[in-house]
């Protein structure tokens, strides 16, 4: 691979001895209430067995499409997969929201909904 780098710029790389082919997102439920717990499951597929702990970027985007940056989380799929859970507000907005997860070494992308009521 080639690349140049222009003074004071950084560049990140990152190899893996597999191919990174999705991620999978999946809810506990698909309907919430102000402070409930949003409980969420994160999958890395890849071609390979057995995989190292990879960076992964989570963020929700509320029913106006506005990130919601105070959810916003960056977490380790260590092997994988990890299990987390965000706290919604007690008054948080109802309707639609988005949440949307980012494998950060290839870049692949999983999202889904879920109802605020």
């Amino acid at each position: 691979m080639a690349t140049s780098f222009s003074p004071g710029r950084a560049k990140v790389y990152a190899l893996a001895p597999y191919k990174v082919n999705a991620v999978k997102l999946e809810l506990d439920k698909k309907t919430y209430a102000g402070g409930d717990a949003l409980a969420f499951a994160i999958e890395v597929q890849a071609s390979g067995k057995d995989l190292s702990t990879h960076a992964i970027r989570l963020e929700l985007i509320n029913p106006q499409g506005e990130l919601i940056k105070y959810y916003s989380l960056n977490l380790l799929a260590e092997k994988g997969s990890c299990h987390e859970k965000i706290i919604l507000a007690r008054n948080e907005n109802k309707g639609k929201w988005k949440i949307r997860v980012r494998e950060l070494i290839s870049g692949k992308t999983a999202e889904t909904f879920f109802l605020v009521r």
